[in-house]
């Protein structure tokens, strides 16, 4: 996409699962032209959907990679005050719950209808973003229902879950 004009509203970026680890503060995202990952959104590569279209097997699966339609991605980052990228203030998006949650809602529809979350491993482990799903749902459910937090304490006075957001 070099000396093109493009049309961010037919593009995506390429969320990284498989190399967002647990306790990173902010999601890995791919480079351009599938050639390696990095945080920085002024570094992440920009991808039509017509290319993730021909191929959800490798940008979409669901297991290691989510294509998140581009404004959709933009609309969940965060300056990062700790880090910088030629000498400028990061522009990342954050690893938390809520980001993950709006992830999976955005998230770009395969074209084969493939579009349940995959399980990974051979005793069919739970995927990293259902598993996050699950904890936060958990912790809403617990905010709803009156059961956490009493006055200055982070932990569920009922499930024991740390109520961190």
């Amino acid at each position: 996409m070099v000396g093109e004009i493009v049309d961010y509203l037919e593009c995506c970026l390429i969320v990284s699962v498989k190399h967002t680890r647990q306790e990173a503060k902010h999601i890995t995202l791919w480079k351009p032209y599938d050639a390696g990952y990095c945080e920085a959104l002024m570094a992440a590569g920009v991808y039509r959907k017509e290319t993730v279209l021909q191929s959800p097997g490798y940008y979409n699966n669901t297991e290691s990679t989510i294509a998140v339609p581009y404004f959709d991605l933009m609309a969940l980052s965060e300056d990062s005050e700790e880090s910088y990228f030629e000498g400028k203030i990061k522009r990342v998006i954050p690893n938390t719950i809520l980001v993950w949650d709006s992830i999976s809602n955005v998230r770009m529809l395969r074209a084969d209808g493939n579009n349940s979350p995959k399980h990974f491993g051979s005793k069919g482990k739970i995927t990293y973003l259902e598993e996050r799903l699950a904890i936060y749902k958990q912790k809403v459910e617990c905010l709803m229902e009156g059961q956490c937090m009493r006055q200055g304490e982070s932990i569920c006075c009922d499930c024991g879950m740390e109520m961190v957001f």
